[in-house]
């Protein structure tokens, strides 16, 4: 049986691996965007905190709402 300690590094690592692969992929939807001359993309779901404060310091905007029990998100720059 694995550690309490050693669980909660082994979650640590699992969620800093979703989150760069959510970052990848906004990046790709944002350099389409550019290619297509928009200014901000749009998804459905939720984005995570850290993902959120790491966008706002690279300088986008963000807004995250719902709407008919649906998580959606925007972000502009």
């Amino acid at each position: 049986m694995i550690s309490a300690k050693e669980a909660k590094s082994q979650t640590e690592l699992s969620r800093a691996s979703k989150d760069e692969t959510e970052l990848l992929k906004i990046e790709n939807e944002i350099k389409d965007a550019i290619n297509r001359g928009v200014c901000s993309i749009h998804s459905n779901g939720h984005l995570s905190k850290n993902i959120a404060n790491e966008l706002e310091r690279l300088g986008y905007k963000i807004y995250q709402g719902s709407q008919y029990n649906e998580s959606y998100y925007s972000i502009s720059w």
